[in-house]
């Protein structure tokens, strides 16, 4: 069930931002397997804009928690490539342009 799943990645979500502040390395591993998720939901419905938006924020979030700044890199660019995409579709989220904002500001890209 797809709802299920997406409940899924937001609850490891929720318990990696606990851990954030106090345990980077658990963080990580629980933004890892958010993203884990929300890339097969992703990939199961390119179209939905919650799927997509979902996808680039666990991006962003395992960027936060990189152990080295060419991970941090990666990370964030493949966030503002997930996002600036889905930007351009009719059914985008306005939500999106902050999200797009920040990771540039994020890569030295700001304008």
């Amino acid at each position: 069930n797809l709802t299920f799943l997406r409940d899924r990645s937001l609850s490891y979500d929720r318990l990696a931002d606990l851990d954030s502040t106090v345990d980077v390395e658990r963080a990580r591993a629980g933004y890892a397997q958010s993203l884990e998720i929300r890339k097969k939901l992703a990939a199961v419905q390119p179209e939905n804009r919650d799927f997509q938006q979902d996808l680039a924020v666990s991006l962003q979030r395992m960027g936060s928690v990189a152990p080295t700044p060419a991970d941090e890199e990666h990370y964030y660019s493949e966030a503002l490539r997930v996002a600036e995409a889905f930007s351009q579709s009719p059914s985008a989220d306005p939500r999106l342009d902050s999200l797009i904002r920040n990771l540039r500001n994020l890569l030295g890209r700001g304008e």
